[in-house]
């Protein structure tokens, strides 16, 4: 009884963790290997940078068959272009919005210490409470 209900308790975790990393952590990792496999090159100019702190996000724009699409880089430490640099950028075929430009492509990705991290933290918490349980349903039921 005890391990059935530690076992869902982990399950339960592990659901609401795939919910929540999803967009922000594994998204991320599978448009970088989409790109990767099928994507087009094409040139787009730098048009904008925004700063938070010490991190930069820019805007790039492409055109894709006379449509003009855009693109915003995640926030980084560095710049990839200057304003009206000119960069080579990497598209999806199906959906020309989903884009990066190559330096994003061949740069490390900070989602996986996000989702290690996570991941650590969980499995700490998950064993503390699960062993918390299993002392509480001894002392309150004697097992």
């Amino acid at each position: 009884m005890v391990v059935t209900m530690a076992v869902i308790w982990v399950a339960v975790h592990l659901m609401l963790f795939g919910l929540v990393m999803y967009p922000f952590g594994l998204r991320p990792i599978f448009v970088k290997r989409r790109l990767l496999a099928v994507g087009v090159r094409t040139k787009a100019t730098c048009v904008s940078s925004y700063w938070s702190e010490d991190r930069v996000s820019e805007r790039f724009n492409f055109t894709v068959d006379g449509f003009t699409f855009s693109h915003s880089s995640s926030l980084r430490w560095s710049r990839i272009a200057s304003d009206g640099e000119t960069v080579e950028i990497v598209y999806d075929p199906k959906r020309p919005s989903r884009a990066r430009t190559v330096r994003e492509l061949n740069g490390r990705t900070e989602v996986r210490f996000m989702i290690i991290g996570s991941l650590v933290a969980m499995v700490c918490f998950n064993l503390f409470y699960i062993k918390a349980f299993i002392g509480l349903f001894q002392y309150l039921f004697g097992g």
